[in-house]
């Protein structure tokens, strides 16, 4: 799906990175940041001249990365470090200095800076600055990730372990999905029982079982019986080609998505535009070979890219769905009254459970009331045998 790449996981992490620059010295300032912006395009920077403005500058906007001189006309870089801790969440900060100045960036480090450069006045030391300040917003930002994805996981494994599977806990999940891994919002549907659960047709329709976030926006593209084949949401691909389809609204690529991914958005574009949406998945739910629903996640423009480690993040989230789906369907046909009886002959004496009435000595009838295929391709049932004792149906088993 994705193209397991470096550089492409690499290009979407640093995708619009606001850079804040300050230095007392305005052409120094402004000849770095155009040769900043030059030598990587993501980055946008803005110019503060003074550690007054810097401060301001902090606190009133939202920065990938912060880039500050030592030595400022009011103050110094180790000032403008408190207030980034104070206003901001792990946001690096890079520290220029001087030549010279090696016991600065000492103390620099031992201070919180994430990184520094010694200030050369060349074209070098602007490339320098650049590949810093890449890495430095990188690094930062794969930390984010990996935490979200961390309390994410740590949530749904605690939900798993806590709560049966119904539409409460889908609910809590698809909030999961959208605070811990931002996203604006996520559903979960549920194939539609009266159609093909198994291969893909033209009248699959998935049912809404859980919405956060886009709620509104769902009841654009839903018709009174879900989400169908021929719906505008990229659901309907998905159900169509029965594969994940991933969609997005702008010429600009969704994140690292490869083109192979990509289906046409056409029809789409115009309600995400409404919502504010650029991109779009939505992922099969199966356990088994069998399609049991849809996870379908939106992103904002403002959100994080849908970079391949959080695609891997969501197919992972929806193998846990129809994992624990297929486990809750198993423990209600193992606890729930029967509400189908279907007597089946078998006239093959080989097979395990004639084999095992035989076995008894009285050929007779063997209840089955559920069976489970196990990922070894055997069979296990749950089988009731009338007249017959636990210890003679174990001997006959072993034999």
């Amino acid at each position: 799906m994705f193209p397991d790449t470096h550089h492409e996981e690499v290009d979407a992490m640093l995708d619009e990175a606001a850079v804040l620059l300050v230095d007392d010295d305005p052409q120094w300032a402004r000849a770095t940041a155009r040769l900043l912006e030059m030598a990587e395009p993501a980055l946008d920077v803005t110019i503060a001249d003074s550690l007054t403005a810097g401060r301001r500058a902090v606190r009133d906007g939202s920065w990938a990365c912060v880039v500050c001189d030592y030595q400022l006309g009011d103050g110094t870089g180790f000032d403008l470090v408190e207030t980034v801790d104070e206003a901001t969440t792990h946001c690096p900060f890079l520290l220029i200095t001087g030549r010279g100045d090696e016991q600065v960036a000492s103390r620099a480090i031992r201070r919180g800076v994430t990184d520094y450069v010694i200030k050369r006045n060349d074209d070098d030391e602007a490339t320098l600055l650049a590949n810093r300040v890449r890495n430095a917003i990188v690094s930062a930002r794969l930390r984010r990730q990996v935490a979200r994805e961390y309390r994410g996981k740590t949530a749904i494994l605690d939900l798993l372990r806590s709560t049966t599977l119904s539409e409460g806990l889908l609910a809590q999940f698809c909030r999961i999905v959208v605070e811990q891994n931002g996203y604006t919002g996520a559903w979960i549907g549920a194939i539609d029982a009266g159609s093909d659960a198994i291969d893909a047709s033209s009248d699959t329709t998935v049912v809404p079982q859980a919405v956060e976030g886009c709620g509104s926006y769902l009841e654009t593209v839903a018709d009174p019986t879900g989400v169908s084949t021929d719906s505008v949401d990229p659901a309907g691909a998905a159900l169509a080609r029965d594969e994940p389809v991933v969609v997005s609204s702008t010429d600009a690529p969704a994140g690292a998505i490869s083109s192979a991914s990509r289906v046409e958005a056409d029809k789409w574009a115009p309600v995400a535009r409404d919502y504010g949406f650029v991109t779009a998945a939505a992922l099969p739910i199966t356990h088994d070979g069998v399609r049991l629903g849809i996870l379908c996640v939106y992103r904002h423009r403002d959100d994080p890219p849908v970079t391949p480690r959080r695609w891997g993040v969501l197919t992972e989230y929806a193998d846990v769905i129809g994992h624990a789906q297929q486990h809750a369907e198993l423990k209600q046909s193992l606890l729930a009254e029967p509400t189908l009886r279907v007597d089946v002959e078998v006239t093959d004496p080989a097979a395990p459970l004639a084999e095992l009435t035989a076995g008894l000595g009285r050929p007779g009838f063997a209840r089955v009331r559920s069976t489970l295929r196990r990922d070894d391709g055997t069979a296990q049932y749950l089988t009731t045998i009338a007249d017959a004792s636990v210890d003679v149906v174990e001997a006959v088993a072993r034999n």
